[in-house]
C-alpha cells in the first residue's frame, strides 16, 4: 500500500511555477524575489555588530542590473504566494475536514505508512500532548494536505503560485511544494529535527523570545546584559542571542530559560525602547 500511495501522490506533487524543472535555474521567480529583496539595510550588520552576524548572508550581494533582467511585468493580484505555517500553530481536530478529499485522505496514510504512527489520528483526535510531541510532523502532513482542498476548491490559485515560503518548519513544507525536497524525505527529516530539538529542550531548559526593535535599538546590548544579569544570580556559562530573523526589526531571542525571562522582563524593556 506504502508504494502505491507513494506513487500515486508523486504522479500530482507540487510544482511550483517558473522552477527548476522548466530549464530556468538561475532566473526563478524566486531568485529574482530574493535579489529585488537585496536593497534591506540588514545585510550591513556584518560590520556593525558583530554578535548579531547572520550564519549566512540573508540577502544577494549585490544588485543585478534591472535593465538587464527586465521582463513583462506580472499583475501580483493575479499570482499566488503560499506561506506555510510553523511549529505551534497545531491543534486537536485539525485536518478533520480533509478526510473527506481523497487526496488529502492518501497523504495522510502515506505519510503514516513513512513514519510509522497514525498522523491522521494525532491530528483529529490528539489527545493535546501527544500532538504537542509530534506536532511537527502533524502540521507538516496538514499543511500539504490543505493544499489538496485548494486544488480541489480554486484550482486556479495553485497554478499561479510565484514563491513558496514559511516560518521555520513551514519552510520544510515550502521546500516539498517547490519540488526541492521529496515527501518522505522531508518526513524523515522532520522527525529528526524533532527528536533532535527533544533531546536538546531535555538537556538544557531553554526559551524564545519574539522582539520587535525600535530604530535605535540596542539588541546586542541587551542581550549581553541579560547574559551578565543570570551570571551574576548563579546561571552557569548563560546564553542569549538571536535564533531566527524572522523580517526587518524583527527577531527570535533564545537561550537559557532563566536568561530569556529576564531579557524579557528587563533588558529588552530598559534598552530596547
Amino acid at each position: 500500500m506504502s508504494f502505491e500511495l507513494r506513487k500515486q501522490w508523486q504522479n500530482s506533487r507540487y510544482q511550483c511555477s517558473g522552477s527548476q524543472a522548466n530549464g530556468e535555474k538561475d532566473n526563478t521567480p524566486l531568485r529574482r524575489l530574493l535579489d529585488d529583496a537585496s536593497l534591506f539595510g540588514e545585510a550591513s550588520t556584518e560590520a556593525v555588530e558583530p554578535e548579531l552576524r547572520w550564519a549566512t548572508q540573508p540577502y544577494a550581494a549585490r544588485v543585478q542590473s534591472r535593465a538587464a533582467t527586465r521582463e513583462v511585468r506580472v499583475e501580483p493580484r493575479d499570482t499566488t504566494v503560499l506561506l506555510f505555517p510553523g511549529q505551534g500553530a497545531q491543534r486537536v481536530g485539525m485536518g478533520r475536514s480533509l478526510q473527506g478529499i481523497p487526496a488529502a485522505k492518501q497523504l495522510y496514510e502515506l505519510a503514516s505508512s513513512i513514519v510509522g504512527w497514525d498522523v491522521a489520528r494525532v491530528c483529529d483526535a490528539g489527545p493535546e500532548d501527544e500532538l504537542t510531541r509530534r506536532c511537527q510532523t502533524a502540521v507538516l502532513v496538514t499543511s500539504l494536505a490543505a493544499l489538496e482542498r485548494v486544488r480541489d476548491e480554486r484550482p486556479g490559485a495553485l497554478e499561479r503560485v510565484r514563491a513558496a515560503a514559511g516560518f521555520s518548519l513551514g519552510e520544510i513544507a515550502a521546500l516539498v511544494f517547490a519540488d526541492a525536497l521529496s515527501l518522505e524525505r522531508a518526513l524523515r527529516l522532520v522527525e529528526l529535527r524533532a527528536a533532535a530539538m527533544r533531546a536538546a529542550a531535555a538537556a538544557r531548559p531553554g526559551g524564545m523570545l519574539t522582539v520587535w526593535l525600535a530604530p535605535d535599538a540596542r539588541l546586542s546590548f541587551s542581550l549581553l546584559r541579560a547574559r551578565e544579569h543570570a551570571a551574576e544570580r548563579g546561571v552557569d556559562a548563560p546564553v542569549c542571542q538571536v535564533a531566527n530573523y524572522l523580517y526587518p526589526a524583527c527577531k527570535v531571542v533564545a537561550g537559557d530559560e532563566e536568561v530569556s525571562s529576564m531579557a524579557g522582563g528587563f533588558a529588552l524593556t530598559l534598552w530596547l525602547f
